[in-house]
């Protein structure tokens, strides 16, 4: 009887989480259509996150700790970039402990979330956050890079402002996983500063990533003619890249029959 009570118990919670999360997400794009489509933006298209940062003629939307900022590029593309406020999503607290809030916060990203055409950066703002142990930054916040970058959404996770108890926290736990993630601060007005990478990786990703930062935008044709003298086929090119766009550290774009790849920010 308590086994089938607790398994009731379970469902009603999912049921209402996704109540809740549908009426957040609705009440956001009633928000966002509300601000209205008259965006302007001196960026070019497909720029980076830092040069959407300093346009300082973006409209911003707030909800519930999550900030909206549209942009209008030169091909008439809104794009979207999403910056979520943890300490007001978590309701003030400054100590982030645990799997369950793990998982709360988890749905309250996901729920604040819309898909985009073009890639967004959607950036996880620790500020005024003191400590978050392991088990919470699993559920919340590679919970939320796994679910972006599996999801159709275009987005891609980017944890910001964390200070050092923080930073050494989550740094010691992707370095155990083999993960790695984009770390950046983010000013008051959304300019991205002090991009980094937290975690470490493998060799060979390592170079692939480091002649992305260096070429720009590249496909794994390209890679391969230009670099005959590694022997590697555009196959094992193409895996390299997308294994890094799975992590969110690459864009991707499709270009004709294959896929382009881009640094999501600049390294500082």
């Amino acid at each position: 009887m308590r086994t089938m009570w607790c398994g009731r118990a379970s469902q009603l919670d999912a049921l209402q989480d996704s109540s809740l999360a549908l009426k957040i997400r609705r009440l956001a794009f009633r928000k966002i259509r509300a601000a209205g489509p008259k965006y302007a933006s001196t960026s070019p298209p497909n720029s980076s996150c830092r040069k959407v940062g300093e346009n300082r003629s973006a409209r911003r939307v707030t909800l519930d700790g999550t900030r909206f900022v549209h942009h209008l590029h030169l091909h008439k593309v809104r794009i979207m970039k999403l910056r979520h406020r943890l300490f007001d999503l978590m309701g003030g607290q400054t100590v982030l402990a645990g799997a369950i809030p793990g998982r709360k916060l988890l749905s309250a990203l996901i729920a604040a979330t819309p898909s985009s055409e073009a890639p967004t950066p959607a950036f996880l703002d620790f500020a005024q956050i003191e400590i978050a142990t392991a088990s919470f930054l699993r559920e919340a916040v590679i919970g939320f890079r796994d679910y972006a970058r599996q999801s159709p959404r275009n987005v891609y996770p980017v944890v910001a402002n964390l200070q050092q108890a923080v930073a050494e926290e989550l740094d010691f736990f992707v370095r155990a996983r083999s993960d790695v993630l984009w770390s950046c601060e983010l000013d008051a007005g959304d300019t991205v500063v002090r991009a980094q990478l937290i975690g470490e990786l493998d060799p060979a990703q390592r170079s692939t990533f480091d002649l992305a930062l260096e070429l720009g935008t590249i496909t794994a044709p390209e890679l391969a003619a230009r670099f005959t003298d590694q022997r590697i086929g555009p196959t094992a090119w193409n895996n390299r890249l997308s294994a890094l766009a799975s992590k969110g550290l690459l864009v991707e774009r499709k270009q004709g029959k294959s896929k382009s790849f881009s640094p999501l920010l600049e390294i500082a």
